[in-house]
């Protein structure tokens, strides 16, 4: 069975996900069988579901130790305290409000949530020594292997990174762990000892994007799929942006009108602008945010968006980190302009621009633009022609690896970067 690139660099993070759901699941239950009197309950079952999301959206399934960041020690906190809160007040009708229960019950899962952390990042470093690849061997060009050198993953730091001018000297690296990686599909058969793939695949495995220096639409896997499975997919996917979108309209509502009420009360101008963009196959579509510049503040036309943007309100300011601006743009995706997830529909003046600079940038408009993208949750808001390009790797990525596993993926990452306020 193939695995998606995605699925691949995630294996162990959905094992460590796994194992805190039954690790959890089963502290609730032993608690239980106490106070209960009962060892198994479906409410168990969903609480341990709500404390791996409360979990994952505070980042504890990322593979690094505890750090002395104010942020990260922010992030902690809040997930501690959010899931003793939670425990304590499912089992405060059995146990009475006994304060020393409250306590123990507080310091058990504290240690149990800081173990488990401790004990799968020490297991997962001691795998990736085991498994990873030793050496990395290029037959590529020279430029490209520099590029590869320079933006390789910190993640592999003890990993040997070699430039090859003839595939003959793979005969020099006789190790199991050797990955040679070449421009070509297909590989000789000679060197069965190392393991081969292409450039394209290791692009999408290793830096999850898909270069424009390395982008042609005969590498694209879709026009090779089922047609009816890639179509069942695609009706999936309008279910999900449809039922979703009246979900996050219906809770959201109370917030917007206070947020209309405030930018009303900051500047008094318009709370809405509509705004023209690129659409699927290149029609344009019509969008609304909520503002979140000044008056005016592009009266002598679009600019890119700065790091320290003078022409952001104070209001503006938050409603962009939350995202909250977006949200008036998911009645565009109920009339079917655009999707939940894809990527991000420019305006036509940009789109011009970048069109006339980079190769095959249309391309990416071969599918519905969507609110959230994978670029969106992987690369901070483009602001020149150059990170747009990044951006466009992206997108070409998200393309060829489309699956409504990948649009759930972006979806809960989107979540976590706007409760964390990751200003992406």
């Amino acid at each position: 069975m193939k695995i998606s690139p995605w699925l691949y660099r995630r294996s162990f993070k959905i094992y460590f996900f796994i194992f805190d759901f039954f690790i959890i699941l089963i502290y609730l239950n032993f608690l239980s069988l106490i106070y209960n009197n009962f060892y198994f309950s479906l409410y168990n079952l969903i609480l341990s579901f709500f404390i791996i999301s409360i979990n994952y959206f505070f980042n504890k399934y990322e593979f690094k130790l505890y750090s002395f960041s104010l942020s990260d020690n922010i992030k902690i906190f809040l997930r501690l305290i959010i899931n003793i809160v939670v425990i304590n007040f499912y089992f405060s009708f059995s146990i009475f409000q006994n304060f020393e229960i409250y306590s123990l019950l507080s310091l058990t899962y504290v240690f149990l949530d800081f173990l488990t952390k401790f004990s799968l990042i020490k297991f997962y470093s001691r795998m990736k020594k085991l498994f990873s690849f030793k050496n990395f061997l290029f037959l590529v060009d020279s430029n490209l292997f520099l590029d590869i050198k320079k933006n390789f993953s910190e993640e592999f730091p003890n990993t040997n990174l070699i430039c090859l001018k003839d595939i003959n000297e793979i005969e020099n690296y006789n190790e199991n762990n050797t990955l040679v990686i070449t421009a070509e599909r297909h590989f000789s058969n000679k060197y069965k000892y190392v393991k081969q793939i292409s450039l394209f695949k290791f692009y999408q495995i290793y830096f999850e994007n898909i270069p424009t220096k390395i982008f042609s639409i005969s590498n694209i896997n879709k026009y090779r799929q089922n047609f009816f499975y890639l179509n069942f997919q695609k009706l999936l996917k309008r279910i999900f942006d449809i039922s979703i979108s009246l979900i996050i309209l219906f809770f959201s509502f109370p917030l917007l009108m206070i947020i209309f009420l405030l930018i009303k009360i900051e500047d008094g101008g318009p709370i809405l602008y509509k705004q023209l963009r690129t659409g699927q196959n290149n029609k344009f579509i019509s969008i609304y945010k909520i503002r979140s510049m000044r008056i005016n503040s592009e009266k002598n036309g679009p600019k890119w968006c700065e790091k320290r943007d003078n022409r952001i309100t104070k209001i503006g300011s938050f409603i962009r980190k939350t995202k909250i601006d977006e949200l008036p743009q998911l009645c565009s995706v109920l009339k079917g302009d655009m999707s939940l997830i894809g990527p991000r529909p420019e305006r036509p003046e940009f789109d011009k621009l970048l069109s006339e600079s980079i190769t095959d940038y249309n391309f990416r408009y071969k599918v519905k633009p969507g609110l959230s993208g994978w670029a969106q949750v992987n690369q901070k808001y483009p602001s020149s022609i150059e990170e747009s390009k990044i951006k466009l790797n992206y997108d070409f990525y998200y393309i060829n690896n489309f699956s409504l596993w990948l649009d759930f993926l972006i979806f809960f990452k989107t979540i976590r970067l706007v409760i964390n306020i990751d200003d992406r």
